[in-house]
């Protein structure tokens, strides 16, 4: 195993598929917009295919793994999960926003309350529901963001906020 990337310090590529919008992000005329495709493609793309893995959590587990029992027992806690991929999916475009417009102490706030009901969370149910329990950490950190998302597309998704001020 090596410990250093063997990567050219040159070649940078993005560690998940939203960074890669964010030079987009960062240099166009209406964030808005490009966040707005976003939303549109991560629709198709990933929320879609989740609600019906969701939807199917079973026989897409016997599928995957030929095991019809671990298929069995893992469907609840994959349902989940995939779930809250198709949340973290829909809000994900607003939190670029956010990154946008430089508003950092609202992101600290947002995943500081998601790190305390995470951890409250699994305190409190893994010692009864094991594995499930992490799921359902993970699918109220989807929640939180999927109910955040309306709040900062409204405060967040209009004009910049310079456009804004000059307005006034």
């Amino acid at each position: 195993m090596v410990p250093f990337s063997t990567r050219p310090a040159t070649e940078k590529r993005p560690s998940t598929p939203w960074m890669a919008v964010l030079p987009r992000l960062a240099t166009a005329s209406s964030p808005q917009r490009v966040a707005v495709s976003m939303l549109i493609v991560a629709l198709f793309l990933i929320v879609l295919p989740s609600l019906l893995l969701a939807a199917f959590a079973q026989p897409a587990l016997h599928l995957w793994l030929h095991d019809a029992e671990l298929a069995t027992k893992g469907a609840p806690t994959f349902r989940l999960l995939m779930l809250t991929v198709a949340m973290s999916a829909i809000s994900a475009p607003a939190g670029l926003l956010l990154l946008n417009r430089h508003r950092n102490a609202v992101i600290a706030a947002l995943n500081g309350s998601i790190l305390v009901v995470q951890g409250s969370l699994l305190i409190w149910l893994t010692p009864r529901l094991g594995m499930l329990a992490g799921a359902i950490a993970w699918l109220a950190c989807g929640l939180i963001q999927l109910l955040c998302t309306p709040v900062i597309w409204r405060t967040f998704g209009g004009a910049n906020v310079g456009e804004r001020s000059a307005q006034a």
